[in-house]
């Protein structure tokens, strides 16, 4: 086989392809926003991540923290219709950076 030669597709093969295309679910153009405040960030990045929603974390330290790595706030709230791909900040605690009171 050369390299000169051109490629033949055959009908069948644009064919299968056409419908293969034509079959694939399309993504909603809208979703609920789930209630993802109290679950650990891992739990709801997975829940944001398969609606199709991208995510942005901001993490706050409050001394004692309520669980460490746990949403404690989202920008868009619960049950509010977004469209696929909006981006959702999260919130989220970590105590505070340990100091040496020696000092």
């Amino acid at each position: 086989m050369s390299l000169s030669m051109p490629f033949v597709v055959r009908p069948a093969i644009v064919s299968a392809i056409e419908d293969l295309v034509r079959s694939r679910p399309r993504p909603p153009r809208k979703v609920a926003m789930p209630d993802v405040v109290g679950q650990p960030v891992s739990e709801a990045s997975r829940a944001l991540g398969q609606l199709g929603l991208r995510i942005d974390t901001h993490t706050t330290a409050l001394a004692p923290p309520p669980v460490e790595g746990v949403v404690v706030a989202q920008s868009v709230d619960a049950g509010r219709r977004v469209r696929w791909g909006t981006r959702v900040r999260l919130e989220l605690m970590f105590p505070p950076p340990w100091r040496d009171s020696r000092r």
